[in-house]
């Protein structure tokens, strides 16, 4: 009989011991990232850890019970610091903007164009420094002569692809074929500078931003940016386009790459990105493409039929409805692009999100378009406030930005060339103004 107690109050003590939680060390944050990843919601964890430490409370020894609750407290610590949401805010005066956009439009004027370069610079900053982030607002250290000497730098570029097409119209009409070289030598040399000004105005935008007093930086070359942009185009062109998801989300991780907040580098996890919403996106723009094609054979069929006045109306209807359902698509792919290229990018503990709704960026886009028509152009820096606005609404940090540990990087001396370039070309990058 004592045996069988014996054995009773041994098995007894075995479960007890069995049903003890195992958690992990206070400092296991790869463990806490890697649970993260694995699709723990952006919500906070009280009702969960009071639950928690009631059960302990309510058996096993004293030390224990208090360790574990010690533990699970700090656990749910770090979750909620690593999955705090942060927002930008963007309070920006629209008559303010308003004010520098026209004085800089008359002094520009009056100074042949000269003042532009100090009147952009003003309203850079002026704008940059309308968005706060954690209640910290952002910086712009541009300099009005870094663009002016940037803009003389680029335009003897321009000139040169000036001089290239010049030949073709030297030749008479029977020198057709070297008309067609130069025109091709011509058009090939302007979108390799389109996008070394589309990389360059990038990189020295992106080192003048400061937050906190930490200036941001971006490395890389231009030459081995605007080589990856060729092969991506030429890998668009053979694919039919079926590879512009992958295009696109490379270029952008060539620029992430070499990006950096201070001491800390920026990187782009493609696995974090939801490629099926992407290409599901993507294939919008097929859709309409086949949906006009159908249609067009469809006229076709009926006018081989004799059918021609149904044939007229078939091929009319499909000409009218396919610009703006293709413009939609793209808008729907372009809204989808950027919430993957947010979804990809870490900055150390912190991760970002863009979360924006189809409709609503067609609704942002055609806003603006239709600012700028009915305007006449006069209604650009309103535009560049409902930008500002709409990216800082949309855009956000998660993560601990307080116990983020940045320290101040050696100062990168990005050259404004690439700045003169895009404005001389009449290249928007996207990027306040």
């Amino acid at each position: 009989m004592e045996s069988e107690e014996h054995k009773k109050s041994a098995i007894s003590e075995t479960s007890e011991q069995s049903e003890e939680i195992q958690l992990p060390p206070p400092d296991s944050s790869d463990l806490l990232y890697a649970e993260l990843s694995k699709g723990l919601t952006l919500e906070e964890d009280d009702e969960e850890s009071s639950e928690t430490a009631g059960r302990n409370q309510s058996g096993g020894a004293p030390s224990q019970t208090s360790e574990h609750s010690q533990n699970v407290a700090m656990i749910h610590e770090k979750r909620a610091g690593m999955r705090k949401r942060n927002f930008l805010f963007y309070d920006g005066a629209l008559g303010e903007i308003l004010k520098i956009y026209f004085i800089t439009l008359f002094l520009s004027i009056m100074t042949l164009g000269i003042y532009s370069f100090w009147g952009r610079t003003r309203l850079r900053a002026y704008m940059i420094g309308c968005v706060s982030l954690a209640q910290d607002r952002f910086e712009y250290l541009g300099r009005g002569r870094e663009l002016l000497w940037g803009f003389v730098k680029a335009v003897p570029v321009l000139l040169l692809l000036s001089a290239l097409a010049l030949p073709a119209f030297l030749f008479d009409s029977e020198s057709l074929f070297l008309e067609y070289v130069f025109y091709a030598g011509a058009s090939i040399s302007l979108f390799l500078l389109l996008q070394m000004a589309t990389f360059g105005s990038l990189r020295y935008r992106i080192s003048r931003l400061s937050w906190r007093g930490i200036r941001s930086y971006t490395l890389g070359s231009v030459w081995a940016y605007t080589f990856l942009a060729a092969k991506r185009f030429f890998a668009n062109v053979f694919s039919l386009g079926l590879l512009m998801p992958f295009s696109d989300l490379m270029k952008h991780e060539y620029i992430v790459r070499y990006s950096f907040l201070g001491n800390i580098p920026l990187e782009f996890d493609r696995k974090l990105v939801d490629k099926r919403k992407l290409f599901a996106a993507h294939n919008k723009i097929y859709r309409v493409i086949f949906l006009f094609i159908l249609f067009n054979i469809l006229g076709f069929a009926l006018s081989f039929s004799g059918y021609y006045a149904y044939s007229g109306w078939v091929v009319f209807f499909a000409a009218i409805l396919f610009s703006p359902f293709m413009n939609i698509a793209r808008i729907w792919y372009r809204a989808a692009l950027m919430r993957a290229k947010m979804q990809g990018l870490k900055a150390g503990p912190i991760r970002f999100e863009f979360d924006v709704g189809n409709w609503e960026m067609a609704k942002f886009t055609y806003g603006n378009l239709f600012l700028l028509i009915f305007t006449l152009g006069l209604g650009y820096p309103l535009i560049l406030h409902r930008k500002m606005a709409f990216l800082s609404a949309h855009t956000v940090v998660v993560g601990p930005l307080d116990s983020m540990a940045i320290q101040q990087a050696a100062e990168n001396a990005s050259s404004g060339f690439g700045e003169g370039l895009a404005t001389v070309l009449d290249t928007d990058i996207g990027i306040f103004g």
